[in-house]
């Protein structure tokens, strides 16, 4: 199995359409959160951010993911919630891993490792 096929079978479980992975986006923020992280780019030309995680951090994140939601339902605009997958869950179990999807959201590219200098 190839690396797209292994994520459109990934994805499928969203019902979401592989158009391309997106290595050429950068991702901000700190990858050490995640076993692995990548963006692809549905058939409608959308951006997400697909990430695997270790199972023992899955409560941690499902705690995140329900704020995050909590949030957005209330009304604050800037909290994107993960999307759930077909069957309601948060966590996908596929091609040996657990995985979560939200939307893509550009960013500012730290600039590692000298932004640890700085002042703040």
């Amino acid at each position: 199995m190839t690396d797209t096929e292994k994520l459109r079978q990934i994805l499928s479980r969203w019902s979401i359409t592989l158009e391309r992975p997106r290595p050429d986006i950068v991702i901000s923020g700190s990858p050490e959160r995640t076993a692995f992280r990548t963006v692809v780019e549905d058939a409608e030309g959308r951006h997400w951010l697909l990430e695997k995680i270790p199972p023992r951090l899955k409560r941690g994140k499902l705690d995140i993911i329900h704020l995050i939601s909590h949030l957005s339902r209330e009304g604050f605009e800037y909290a994107l919630p993960y999307r759930a997958a077909s069957d309601g869950a948060y966590h996908v179990a596929e091609a040996d891993g657990l995985w979560q999807l939200l939307p893509f959201v550009d960013g500012v590219a730290l600039d590692r490792p000298r932004y640890v200098f700085d002042a703040w």
